[in-house]
């Protein structure tokens, strides 16, 4: 199983011109780590009254699609912070 927390240089995504790649990348991915239904919205976020290890498993998971995306994502291409 390939780390969420690594990508390649050339995996990541820099320019428009790399998104088609990036995204079959990214997308294999996602998948490879269990979480690209979470990311498409076909995994809906548990109801409140459902169990907690429900609400864990569900948060953990959108934790880890979001660093993946993060981690996919060429650090010089986010914006930066007014701050």
């Amino acid at each position: 199983m390939v780390s969420s927390s690594h990508f390649p240089a050339e995996d990541k995504l820099r320019e428009k011109s790399d998104y088609h790649g990036w995204k079959l990348s990214h997308d294999l991915r996602l998948e490879e780590q269990e979480v690209l239904d979470y990311v498409k919205g076909k995994i809906p976020e548990p109801p409140s009254n459902a169990l907690v290890a429900t609400k864990n498993k569900y948060s953990k998971n959108e934790v880890k699609s979001k660093n993946i995306i993060r981690d996919s994502i060429d650090k010089r291409r986010w914006p930066t912070s007014p701050i």
